[in-house]
């Protein structure tokens, strides 16, 4: 595994609550996809029920062509065009198709109602649309299709004389209540699993929130409030990290330290405040300049320092020459067009040594760069300019 598998912790939390959303994008329904299950559970309804009547029309009539015809053929065609139908609506309509699925569940509980009136309690058939209209969690819709459904009663049995001699006065007043009592039986169970649901999301909603709060506790934890980058204790925890995983990986691994020159003079002659905004703009061309597999810090003061992984020396000495020449050419209004540069210790590191270690080390170079004129590079190979 190198170095490059273990990446910066994430800073940025993606998620938001909002308490008032839409009873739609509450629930996140992927309609289309609910339509679909709706269509295919149809296919299949209507293949077992041809099945069951053709085994029903073996035993019982003995399958004749007459009887084929009435109880088979004729409402299994007829159902066959209905889901026909709504395949083709399904393909061209993308937002309404759900008061399409409900129409073809009333015309198909009709068509079996009406071949099967002779079976008591057929019209039972009636309250599975409302059943269906219950997984869209609208009211509106519940209404609909138990109004949908009485009118579809009404008109069938009207029609149909075989339908309506079976069907007394009591029917014609109860089977409409039945209907509508079913309706409101529906939407209060509806309005329950509403409740339920908006309950867990608001559960979901505060462990969420109480999960970014911990979060950003943590990054102001291990953050400098003024640079943004981590401070002290996140870089000897994150370095101690890195040194386990290099002894065991084996790969490369480099500290650099750098400190701003003369910035005692910055603060003492521009004051404190333009020299926060230096390290700010500083701290800047540290964080765009190195890679997404190094490790950026303020160490304390004006002082820097930066973990390298999984880099040779030559391109880690590149990375840090472009750092030193790009703080060099940074413009500081607050100076007066005064230049601040900076000076850079670097070390690599050596199995088994210790993180104090490597930092002492690192720091040493720096030192050495100040003491060989400053804005420039020292490390263990050369203390020579770059």
């Amino acid at each position: 595994m190198g170095a490059k598998t273990y990446m910066h912790y994430k800073d940025k939390v993606g998620f938001t609550g909002d308490k008032n959303m839409k009873q739609d994008d509450f629930l996140g329904l992927n309609n289309r996809r609910w339509n679909r299950k709706s269509l295919n559970s149809f296919w299949w309804m209507l293949l077992l029920v041809l099945l069951v009547e053709e085994i029903l029309l073996l035993i019982s009539r003995g399958g004749g062509w007459e009887a084929q015809l009435k109880y088979l053929i004729i409402p299994g065609g007829i159902n066959f065009a209905i889901l026909c139908v709504g395949e083709f609506l399904y393909l061209r309509l993308k937002s309404a198709y759900h008061w399409v699925i409900v129409g073809m569940t009333t015309l198909i509980c009709s068509v079996l109602i009406v071949a099967h009136h002779r079976l008591d309690y057929i019209q039972a058939l009636w309250i599975l649309p409302i059943v269906v209209s219950i997984m869209y969690f609208q009211r509106r819709f519940v209404v609909y299709t138990a109004l949908m459904n009485v009118f579809a009663f009404l008109i069938v049995t009207a029609l149909f004389p075989v339908l309506r001699d079976r069907t007394s006065m009591v029917e014609w007043l109860a089977i409409p209540v039945i209907l509508a009592v079913s309706a409101f039986i529906a939407m209060n169970s509806m309005e329950r699993g509403m409740e339920l649901l908006q309950e867990l999301r608001m559960e979901s909603v505060d462990k969420q929130n109480l999960m970014i709060q911990n979060v950003i506790k943590d990054k102001m934890v291990r953050t400098d409030p003024l640079t943004g980058l981590y401070n002290r204790a996140a870089l000897n925890e994150h370095l101690e990290m890195l040194l386990r995983y290099a002894d065991s990986e084996g790969f490369s691994l480099h500290v650099a330290m750098l400190d701003v020159d003369f910035f005692k003079s910055v603060n003492d002659t521009f004051g404190h405040q333009a020299g926060d905004q230096v390290l700010k703009r500083m701290a800047s061309v540290i964080r765009e300049g190195v890679g997404s597999s190094d490790f950026a810090a303020r160490y304390g003061g004006e002082e820097f320092t930066i973990v390298f992984t999984d880099r040779t020396l030559g391109e880690v000495r590149q990375v840090l020459e472009r750092i030193r020449i790009n703080m060099e050419l940074l413009e500081h209004p607050e100076l007066g067009g005064r230049r601040v540069t900076i000076s850079i210790g670097l070390h690599p590191y050596g199995k088994g040594m210790e993180a104090n270690r490597l930092l002492e080390h690192a720091d040493a170079y720096l030192y050495q760069a100040k003491r060989k004129g400053r804005n420039r590079i020292c490390d263990h190979l050369t203390t020579d300019e770059v």
